[in-house]
């Protein structure tokens, strides 16, 4: 709509560009612990949509290239691509999905921040004070055992009962808190404890 000026001239009114609409994306379920959770992996034209694949390459996420028929694919592709070529079947552009998902999320890792917040694939939980120190030393040994002793000593700086059964119970606490999250806790036995992602 114009609007009149003072001299009963239109004025124009400024050009505003829409927004590009945002790519299209195909949604799977990559995590057997919970299927519920869904990564939508975006889907790009290949060679057209080259500068929207480039800045996706840069940020690390998944992303499932289509490429013409008559088109060469792309030279080189990143750990978290893929690429199908056209005319498209559903059960293979959902199984090259779940496929690049899942290597983008082992890529991943678990973040504490300093208020006890931890968030991974898209999750957050709130720990306890008594159990920062020891996630917060599982996480720096992401997939690795630490020891028994050390997790004794941590518990107890962070003023909790050491005796067995006690650091059992919080273990098992620990255990459930990171579940959710998709973090499991293993015990190795005679050894201590591990974290790692849930498949």
């Amino acid at each position: 709509m114009r609007s009149p000026s003072r001299s009963g001239a239109a004025l124009a009114e400024p050009f505003v560009a829409a927004p590009a609409p945002p790519a299209p994306c195909v949604s799977v379920r990559p995590f057997r612990f919970d299927p519920t959770i869904v990564v939508d992996v975006p889907v790009l034209r290949w060679p057209r949509q080259a500068a929207s694949r480039a800045a996706t390459a840069e940020r690390g996420s998944p992303c499932l290239l289509v490429v013409a028929p008559t088109e060469p694919p792309p030279p080189r592709w990143t750990e978290v691509e893929d690429w199908v070529r056209e005319p498209l079947r559903e059960a293979e552009v959902v199984a090259r999905a779940t496929t690049i998902a899942r290597r983008a999320d082992a890529l991943d890792v678990p973040r504490l921040d300093a208020r006890g917040r931890l968030t991974f694939r898209g999750r957050t939980v709130v720990l306890s004070e008594r159990q920062q120190l020891v996630v917060a030393r599982m996480l720096e040994h992401f997939g690795a055992v630490v020891a028994d002793a050390e997790i004794v000593e941590l518990f107890g700086a962070g003023r909790a009962s050491t005796h067995a059964e006690a650091l059992k119970t919080s273990m098992r606490r620990v255990k459930d808190a990171l579940a959710p999250v998709g973090l499991r806790v293993a015990r190795v036995r005679t050894a201590g404890y591990l974290v790692d992602r849930s498949p």
